[in-house]
Parts: C-alpha cells; sequence; structure tokens
C-alpha cells in the first residue's frame, strides 16, 4: 500500500484498553467526534461503570460499546486483514505487559498499538521487538504540558507570593477564557490547587550530602553569573545552562514538580505520596 492511499485511510472505530478515567474519558472524546469506541478491560467491573456513564451521556455522536471478552473486542474493530488502532490505557510497567500479551494473539500486520501509560520509552523499545512488525506510539504531549503548568505554578507561587488558593483562581480564569480555554489539564490544575487537608506537611529533599552541598554552594554563584552573563550576550551555552538549573533543582526542597504529582493523581490514580503516611511515605533518601 503506498503512502498516500495509506495515508487517506479514516477509521471508523477505535479500540480502548482500560476503562479506568483516563480510558473512559478518551472514549467519550472520541465519541464527541463521531467515532465508535470499543473498550476493553481486564476487570469486568470497570467495563460496568463505563457502560452505566455511556447511558447517561447525551450528545455522544459516535456509539460506544465496552467487551469483556478480548477476542469480542478485537473482531469489534473489523477483519483481522483491516487497519485497528488499540490504545492502551492502563498502569504501566507489569499491567501493561500482561495486557499485552494477552492482547497479541488478536494483533495483525498493519495494526498500531498506541501505549498511553506514561511508560518509560525503553520498555515501549522492548514491547516494540517483543511484537515483531507492530509498533507502538508513546504520545509524549501529556507530560510536556505538565511540566509547563509545573513552571506556571512554581513562578506564581515562588516567584509572586501566591497561595494555592490564589493559583488556582488564575488557572481558572486561564481555563474560562483565552487561548488555554477549555484545556483539561488547567482545568483539573486549578481544582488541585483548592484541594488541601488541614496540617499539611511539606516534602522535604534529602539528597543533598553535606561535602556536595558544600561545593555547590561554593560554586553555584559563579555558575549562575558566568550563565547570565552568557545569556545577555546570546552566547550557547546548553550545557552550563542545563548544569545550573540541576543545581538549583537537586537542592530544592519546593521544587514545582510536586504539583505535577498531584494533577497525575487527580486524573489518573498515581498515587502521590505523603510523607508521614503509612505505605505511602518514600522513606529517607541516602
Amino acid at each position: 500500500m503506498d503512502a498516500q492511499s495509506d495515508a487517506a485511510i479514516k477509521l471508523k472505530r477505535i479500540g480502548i484498553v482500560g476503562a479506568g478515567n483516563m480510558g473512559s474519558t478518551m472514549g467519550f472524546a472520541f465519541s464527541e467526534l463521531g467515532l465508535d469506541v470499543s473498550v476493553w478491560d481486564g476487570k469486568s467491573a470497570n467495563i460496568d461503570r463505563f457502560m452505566t456513564q455511556v447511558s447517561q451521556c447525551e450528545g455522544l455522536k459516535g456509539k460506544s460499546t465496552g467487551f469483556y471478552d478480548k477476542a469480542e473486542f478485537a473482531a469489534s474493530l473489523g477483519e483481522r486483514s483491516n487497519r485497528k488502532v488499540f490504545i492502551i490505557s492502563i498502569t504501566h510497567s507489569d499491567p501493561a505487559d500482561q495486557v499485552l500479551s494477552k492482547l497479541r494473539p488478536e494483533l495483525n500486520e498493519g495494526h498500531i498499538i498506541m501505549d498511553g501509560g506514561n511508560e518509560h520509552y525503553r520498555d515501549t523499545e522492548r514491547r516494540q521487538k517483543e511484537c515483531r512488525n507492530i509498533g507502538m506510539v508513546h504520545n509524549g504531549i501529556e507530560v510536556g504540558m505538565l511540566s509547563a503548568l509545573c513552571e506556571a505554578w512554581g513562578f506564581l507561587n515562588t516567584g509572586m507570593g501566591l497561595d494555592c488558593h490564589q493559583i488556582g483562581q488564575v488557572f481558572q480564569q486561564w481555563n474560562n477564557e483565552g487561548e488555554l480555554n477549555g484545556t483539561f489539564l488547567v482545568k483539573i490544575a486549578a481544582d488541585v490547587c483548592k484541594a488541601r487537608k488541614g496540617n499539611a506537611i511539606m516534602a522535604t529533599n534529602a539528597k543533598l550530602d553535606s561535602c556536595v552541598g558544600r561545593e555547590l554552594q561554593r560554586n553555584y554563584g559563579v555558575l549562575k553569573d558566568i550563565v547570565s552573563r552568557g545569556l545577555a550576550y546570546d552566547h550557547y551555552m546548553p550545557n552550563l545552562s542545563a548544569t545550573l538549573e540541576y543545581m538549583k533543582c537537586s537542592g530544592g526542597t519546593m521544587l514545582p514538580t510536586r504539583f505535577m504529582e498531584a494533577q497525575m493523581d487527580y486524573f489518573g490514580a498515581h498515587s502521590y505520596d505523603k510523607p508521614g503516611v503509612l505505605g505511602e511515605d518514600p522513606g529517607p533518601v541516602a
């Protein structure tokens, strides 16, 4: 099949593996665009919940169907020789390997798997080899947007001195109007800022050894001055600039990435760790 005809293929139905929060949300989004959606999950309770949500939704242009059997799920996407697209939206690591192993007998050359589980790229490459000619696409857009929101949150919090409630109002305004209007990650960013329990304990960073810390403090000012001067004159200093940012982050105790943890736990149950809580406290860092 040549490139032109291949690009002209229009999918009428898409398959989603995983009926959790993220998988269900994607299914509704595709249905709103007019695509028919097939959803399969190893846990029947997730399929039951998904179909209940479908029955309560209005305005879906496409048909959404939940499947308890993987063979029926794969067959719903068309003949075995047809182009099929599967989106995996389940917990990364071992669960993803187990699901892919179960799904592999239903796959054929030309089928496409999109790994949507925030997986490490090495694991995706390993699965590519295991599936031989079957490629897996990892979408990194989400984490990039989360990182941008982290930096915005850090600037508003540390740079401008706004508290979480005030930052939440800013995110809410961004989500209501302007270029970021209706952006899901901005919406939950506002929600995260509003969620707070009493007597909160701030996470600490114990990575800095005393000897290393002294050297970092001794050289930090010099490196910062060099990078600042270089940037002022538009010199190319990617390595020194990255080193400066690494030093700032590695010695920081109030990193903006903690906001990303809260967002990811909000929409994907990534288990946001809280210090001092049995089973969640990661413990001291050597």
